[in-house]
């Protein structure tokens, strides 16, 4: 096991370094009002009514277990009361907790870059990636951590062998 600490942690601080230094770069680009709207039409479509719906679906299952074991003579429309009320309030939430993001959005993208997205986001094609790319990621971890673990010695290995050739001890 010790031997994918070195692999990992080295991949991480990498990872950590870079995202720093972007959102470094970032902090000082700031968007203007045209820029945010695009940006919030754009945060509005990725994390829209569609997402809350299926988070407070997910959510919503648990709960209704627990009214109904405690409510035993609870009545079908008051249950679904309960549900649309809940699902507005994740609505409500969301939208503060989602309240900054079309900022952070304008610091990296142009109005027009905000306005492509949105575009192809809203396309046939944006929306079939949107909705498969979790499932490709879903595939594609479990293959890429096997072949991590795979390699991660053998980079391990080499590493040693470069800082050796270097003249360090290791």
């Amino acid at each position: 096991m010790r031997s994918y600490i070195l692999p990992f942690a080295l991949m991480s601080v990498l990872f950590l370094n870079s995202s720093f230094a972007l959102a470094k770069d970032a902090q000082n680009k700031g968007g203007d009002a045209e820029t945010l709207t695009a940006a919030k039409k754009l945060v509005d479509h990725l994390i829209g009514s569609t997402f809350i719906e299926q988070m407070a679906k997910q959510s919503w299952g648990a709960i209704a277990t627990e009214v109904k074991s405690k409510n035993p003579n609870i009545e079908p429309a008051q249950l679904e009361d309960l549900r649309v009320a809940f699902l507005e309030l994740q609505k409500q939430n969301m939208d503060d907790i989602l309240a900054d993001t079309p900022q952070i959005y304008a610091r990296y993208y142009t109005k027009e870059e905000l306005t492509q997205l949105y575009e192809f986001q809203t396309s046939p094609l944006g929306k079939k990636t949107l909705e498969v790319t979790p499932k490709i990621m879903g595939e594609m971890m479990p293959i890429i951590l096997k072949k991590v673990q795979t390699i991660a010695p053998r980079i391990q290995q080499l590493m040693r062998e470069r800082i050796k050739e270097k003249g360090f001890k290791i």
